[in-house]
């Protein structure tokens, strides 16, 4: 099994998703043409292929708005659901931003205030 997706078949994917993407399961039939599992076709789409994403650097607006949808679910006590975060970035600022950069972006925040944090206890001893 192939672990880097070439440019070949990156075009066969964006070919077929263009055609054929509202099938059922695009990606299994994918699987048949190009040496991936379709989840590996379906990550590497998602993240990467598809057309609709926003490849601008993310507005500090859109941070702000991640950081306080994300620690708003936090203090409900619920899961952390970034595809319905990644439809209320789009419907708010219309920009079409992958699940992963938006967590990219908020465990990129987090680690930062543990690092403060273990700074700040380091000072106090």
């Amino acid at each position: 099994m192939k672990s880097k997706f070439d440019p070949d078949n990156e075009k066969i994917i964006v070919d077929y998703m263009k055609y054929n993407g509202q099938v059922k399961n695009p990606f299994a039939e994918l699987s048949k043409i190009i040496p991936f599992k379709p989840k590996q076709i379906s990550h590497h789409w998602w993240n990467v292929l598809d057309p609709r994403i926003d490849q601008d650097p993310i507005s500090d607006e859109e941070k702000d708005f991640i950081y306080r949808w994300v620690e708003n679910a936090y203090a409900q006590n619920s899961m952390i659901q970034w595809k319905v975060l990644k439809t209320e970035i789009q419907n708010e600022f219309g920009k079409f931003r992958t699940r992963n950069h938006l967590k990219n972006i908020w465990y990129s925040k987090e680690r930062r205030l543990v690092r403060i944090a273990r700074v700040g206890i380091r000072r106090n001893y």
